[in-house]
């Protein structure tokens, strides 16, 4: 048997893209019984396969760089968000990879304005609570920017339906707190304390802004996965503190990490 991940166009796709696979090899079926229109559309050469015929699983995976296969859920389980084409399980799969997410789910959610927006809903391991600012973040750095869910809503588990899988029908609606919002609102802005406007300084060099207020957050500002390392190494040195990034995405905002 062969086995290719491809576009569109039947083209076999490099390690970490995600695209359909297809099979192929001696033992391929001859199509569908009585079903000539599903058979064309199905089984079909495939330049992947040297140009042999291929069966078009609808399934979605990526190759690992270990050459096993990622099967990241169904093509037609895909969605359009503001007219471009998000697959909700491949967002699932960038955030299981985060360090403090022990389970995730990515849904289609219907705002306020009556707009379809993708949504996340994100259980924590035991002693980790990344803010939705620093998970948004973190999915900056592997998705492209119309994956990015508009709210992260934190469950201690997921609902499961009889079969085990999780039931989107039974997903809490996002609130208020679950938007990743900038940390640089209409709230009243007080004068830094000695402490945040010393760390301030610190923001400015690793990213190149200065936070205006103590409830700024890191990765609204532009800070990603790695210059949250920078950020830590840079506090380390200042301070003496043994601040690591992780506990960077604990506490992203100013007056947080200052504290």
């Amino acid at each position: 048997h062969r086995i290719a991940v491809c576009d569109a166009a039947g083209q076999a796709l490099p390690v970490g893209v995600a695209g359909e696979i297809v099979v192929g090899g001696d033992g391929l079926a001859l199509g569908y019984l009585g079903r000539e229109r599903e058979t064309r559309q199905r089984f079909q050469p495939t330049a992947a396969l040297d140009g042999a015929r291929g069966f078009r699983t609808g399934d979605l995976g990526r190759w690992r760089p270990d050459g096993g296969l990622d099967c990241l859920g169904r093509l037609d389980r895909q969605m359009k968000i503001r007219g471009v084409r998000v697959d909700p399980a491949e967002v699932r799969a960038a955030l299981l990879l985060h360090p403090g997410v022990a389970d995730a789910a990515a849904a289609g959610w219907v705002g306020t304005d009556g707009e379809t927006v993708l949504a996340a809903w994100v259980v924590h391991l035991p002693g980790h609570a990344p803010a939705a600012s620093a998970l948004h973040a973190w999915l900056h750095d592997r998705l492209p920017r119309a994956a990015l869910p508009s709210a992260y809503v934190r469950l201690a588990q997921l609902p499961l339906n009889p079969n085990g899988k999780v039931d989107v029908r039974a997903l809490p609606a996002p609130g208020p707190d679950d938007l990743p919002a900038s940390g640089e609102g209409n709230a009243p802005r007080l004068p830094l304390t000695a402490a945040q406007a010393r760390l301030a300084d610190v923001w400015e060099r690793v990213i190149g802004s200065r936070p205006g207020s103590a409830d700024a957050d890191f990765f609204m500002m532009g800070g990603h996965s790695l210059n949250a390392a920078r950020l830590a190494q840079a506090v380390r040195q200042e301070w003496g503190v043994p601040l690591d990034a992780a506990a960077v995405f604990e506490v992203p905002t100013l007056a947080a990490m200052a504290t």
